[in-house]
């Protein structure tokens, strides 16, 4: 008899059950994909900007003869990479401790 009330409200179905989503579900469910969609996306573009960097770097011979002529060049570009990663690890772990001691100290209190 539940179930009947949820779907007069909404019209989305869950994929697996084929059953009317609740309104809590449905906000997950929103929330979900909204953060599949920006994954995708953020994805997308890393991978045409990638791509692009890379074609104009192997096709424009004064990009090319910069790059294989400057080594110094290189190894300013690679601290540089180096320093974001470390920068970008710190912050995750930083992250991933805060979220595990949200959850963890949550219910110990």
């Amino acid at each position: 008899m539940q179930m009947q009330e949820y779907a007069s409200n909404t019209d989305e179905l869950d994929l697996e059950s084929k059953e009317p989503l609740n309104p809590t579900e449905q906000t997950r469910n929103q929330r979900k994909w909204g953060l599949i969609t920006k994954v995708y996306v953020i994805l997308t573009a890393q991978l045409v900007i990638d791509t692009i960097s890379s074609f104009i770097s192997i096709h424009c011979s004064p990009i090319n003869n910069f790059i294989k002529e400057n080594n110094f060049f290189l190894l300013i570009a690679l601290i540089i990479l180096l320093s974001l990663i470390s920068y970008q690890l710190v912050f995750l772990l930083e992250y991933a401790v805060s979220i595990g001691e949200h959850f963890f100290l949550k219910d110990s209190l």
